[in-house]
């Protein structure tokens, strides 16, 4: 039993020396222990910590997505190098225990991956709030609902985001900043789309949000409340021929339109727009009866 006892602990006191030995700076006597350094120049120690020296080669198999991103006609058997590269495997008995199953957390170069190999559920929580995200129907969830669920419905919606700093959606819900909003959108050029919303089809564009302000859509309902009919009303004080020609040679614009000078620096509400030009065609149309009125009497005086 001794025997046994004390060839474990060589074989312990062994593996201990072995990892201490591979470091590029010795680790200090405070229980620290690391795989392949220990601490830097500024003596900060990690309590464990992996050190990647070797290249890690990506077969194709592995990660399809790199070897297009990097090869655009990638073939079978194929293989990326990431880099000099340190990895962490996570296995289970259903995913099996080769190098392509289970998670993988990974530092290749500059870059760190934290990768579900199976290809299911990927969650980062805390508490009840965080971001899920479905290999089987590349969807990206967030919000404040359970995650310990993987969900299967199709109906969660695919984000996907620009590659770029300067494209993005961003929200600002508390600032005392003059440059707050609700949902900023932004463009890396002005020609391309803001915001673009397609047909269930996949192929009609249906509406459109230039980064320079110019909006495309194929229908625009708004509200007119309350809808100018009101002019037809046997009550609608509706200004004579002198008192409307004497309000245009004063203001220069039809009553209740807004002028060039308000439109200019407030912009035109369409809605409104729409039910001033409605009023304005109605009283015209009341107008054009006066006229055919007295126009018939000159005829019957003939």
């Amino acid at each position: 039993m001794k025997k046994n006892l004390l060839t474990v602990l060589a074989i312990i006191s062994c593996s201990f020396i072995y990892s201490q030995a591979d470091n590029t700076f010795p680790y200090p006597n405070n229980g620290d222990v690391g795989i392949g350094t220990g601490t830097d120049q500024n003596n900060v120690n990690f309590n464990f910590q992996v050190h990647g020296i070797t290249d890690y080669i990506i077969r194709l198999e592995e990660a399809q997505h790199e070897i297009r991103k990097n090869a655009k006609s990638a073939k079978a058997g194929a293989s990326f190098n990431a880099g000099k590269t340190s990895r962490i495997g996570m296995t289970n008995t259903e995913t099996g225990a080769l190098s392509s199953d289970g998670a993988m957390f990974r530092m290749s170069k500059l870059n760190f991956y934290i990768t579900n190999q199976e290809r299911k559920l990927l969650s980062i929580t805390t508490g009840a709030v965080g971001m899920r995200f479905h290999g089987d129907h590349q969807r990206i969830w967030m919000g404040s609902q359970s995650y310990y669920t993987p969900s299967t419905s199709t109906d969660l919606a695919s984000t996907n985001i620009g590659t770029t700093s300067d494209n993005g959606l961003y929200v600002r819900t508390r600032s005392s900043s003059e440059s707050a909003y609700g949902v900023s959108v932004r463009a890396r050029k002005d020609a391309q789309n803001a915001i673009q919303v397609v047909s269930t089809n996949g192929n009609d564009v249906n509406f459109t949000v230039k980064p320079t302000g110019e909006v495309y859509a194929r229908k625009y309902v708004t509200t007119l409340n309350p809808f100018p009919d009101y002019v037809f009303e046997n009550d609608y004080e509706l200004l004579s021929f002198d008192e409307l020609r004497s309000y245009i040679a004063q203001n220069k614009h039809l009553p209740n339109v807004p002028s060039a000078k308000v439109v200019a620096a407030n912009g035109a509400d369409l809605g409104e727009m729409n039910r001033v030009m409605v009023e304005k065609v109605e009283e015209l149309t009341l107008y054009i009866l006066q006229l055919e009125a007295r126009l018939k009497k000159l005829e019957e005086k003939k």
